[in-house]
């Protein structure tokens, strides 16, 4: 098994395209830019830690930076139980999870031997809007942490995480889970300067 459990549909929920509108109007989509299903799922396994923004019931964004695994098409990470990113989720479930990878800065001059505007950068992100769920069940807890070790540690040598080894048990008691179910993604992955 892999270290992070596949995520099962490839999260083919890509749907954020230049056909769909907001309140502020069209997204801006470049095809070139979209990774297919199995680029995505590989790029979203590949990275070692990901972005969870909340808000708050007034509309304050938070967000932190953790180590996650996939289940499926959702994303789980765990928080300690109060924290404020937890009080938000349970006021509003609506989140984002993000991860992103900076590939390369290109000079100005590469494009043009005056103009700075032509500066870019190439990288590769992908964000999953999703509804999280709390799960606080102290064997939910110690399962997510076991395969969040596993992935993490695949050379084992740590004793199998369950929620009664009173080794522990304390850190269990203090977590949650969170898992991001995800309803839409977008992503891009701006490998080259866009084609002429």
């Amino acid at each position: 098994m892999s270290a992070s459990r596949e995520l099962a549909g490839a999260l083919a929920y890509l749907t954020r395209w230049s056909d769909e509108t907001t309140d502020g109007g069209a997204v801006i989509d470049y095809p070139f830019y979209r990774p297919t299903a199995a680029e995505l799922a590989a790029f979203i396994a590949s990275q070692r830690m990901g972005r969870l923004v909340t808000a708050n019931a007034e509309g304050c964004p938070h967000i932190g930076l953790y180590p996650f695994v996939t289940d499926g098409d959702a994303v789980e990470v765990h928080l300690v139980k109060g924290d404020g990113q937890v009080a938000d989720i349970r006021q509003n479930p609506r989140v984002v999870f993000e991860v992103d990878e900076i590939l390369a800065f290109m000079p100005s001059y590469l494009e043009h031997p005056e103009s700075g505007q032509k500066a870019d950068h190439h990288y590769r992100t992908a964000m999953i809007e999703g509804e999280a769920r709390i799960a606080d069940e102290p064997d939910a807890v110690a399962d997510h942490l076991s395969r969040l070790i596993a992935r993490y540690q695949p050379e084992g040598r740590y004793r199998p995480v369950t929620a009664t080894d009173p080794l522990y048990t304390p850190g269990v008691a203090r977590l949650v889970m969170i898992r991001v179910e995800p309803t839409r993604v977008w992503a891009k992955f701006k490998l080259g300067q866009q084609p002429r």
